[in-house]
């Protein structure tokens, strides 16, 4: 009975140092398989660090890029002053960095002139910056003093010496303006102008705007002088151009007609 339990024993520890290695070797495999997954982690990671650099590093040369324009310069679709006074900037410009030239500062220089409402500059591929001016549209003339343009936005700038412009000359009661001009009421004048006949707007030569908000109106053809109020001017302008056509079916040209009152037009002969 004895030798059947040692018998046992010894047959038991023979199975645990065989399969001891086994495990130690799983053990082992297992430990590799995790080093090496940490290790793929780490290079997957070291390797996206460096592809996210490199494309950070990229985007910031490329923005770079878009910044520097080439020295060699053209200005396109503009007139010979507005071109003289730019180029003169741009050379002003060079003369500081002669082997640098910034979009930013082209942008500003072209701005400071009054006449150029924006630009757009692009690099072409012979290595040359073109900048296409696009300049102010004149829509009124404005009287302040001196006569100035004034183009959609209210913005004024200087007229071109010797040049005619078929547009309505602008007043605003004697004020002082700043380089801005309100154009609301005109707007609104030359939207329902237009609705009452294609050519109605275009014969208006004058229009003056009174603190006390009255507006006179004078046509090209004549000398009347036409006053009406500010409100509903849809209905008074409909009215100035019914007692325009009557004056001139009877020839008549009196100096003004006050049409602020709705049952009542004021006449002054000359």
């Amino acid at each position: 009975m004895a030798k059947r339990i040692g018998a046992n024993r010894r047959k038991a520890m023979a199975e645990q140092r065989k399969y001891k290695p086994r495990r130690a070797r799983k053990f082992a495999g297992v430990f590799a398989v995790t080093l090496l997954i940490a290790a793929a982690g780490f290079a997957a990671y070291t390797y996206g660090s460096a592809v996210s650099t490199h494309i950070t590093e990229a985007v910031k040369s490329n923005f770079k890029y878009n910044k520097e324009l080439y020295t060699e310069y053209q200005i396109v679709n503009c007139g010979k002053n507005n071109e003289s006074l730019l180029k003169a900037a741009i050379d002003s410009l060079l003369k500081f960095d002669s082997l640098s030239l910034k979009r930013d500062d082209v942008f500003k220089a072209a701005l400071v002139i009054p006449e150029i409402e924006r630009v757009n500059i692009r690099k072409t591929r012979d290595k040359r910056t073109l900048i296409k001016v696009i300049e102010r549209t004149p829509v009124a003339l404005v009287q302040d003093g001196s006569i100035w343009l004034v183009d959609k936005n209210g913005v004024r700038f200087a007229v071109m010496p010797g040049q005619y412009y078929d547009l309505p000359l602008l007043s605003f009661g004697g004020a002082n303006l700043s380089d801005t001009v309100g154009l609301e009421m005109f707007n609104a004048i030359k939207k329902t102008a237009r609705n009452l006949g294609n050519t109605f707007f275009k014969q208006i030569s004058q229009i003056g705007f009174s603190d006390s908000g009255s507006i006179s109106l004078i046509f090209k053809s004549g000398h009347t002088e036409y006053t009406i109020g500010s409100e509903n001017i849809e209905e008074r302008l409909a009215r100035v151009k019914k007692v325009k056509e009557r004056l001139q079916e009877e020839n008549r040209d009196p100096a003004r007609i006050d049409l602020r009152y709705r049952s009542l037009a004021v006449v002054s002969m000359l």
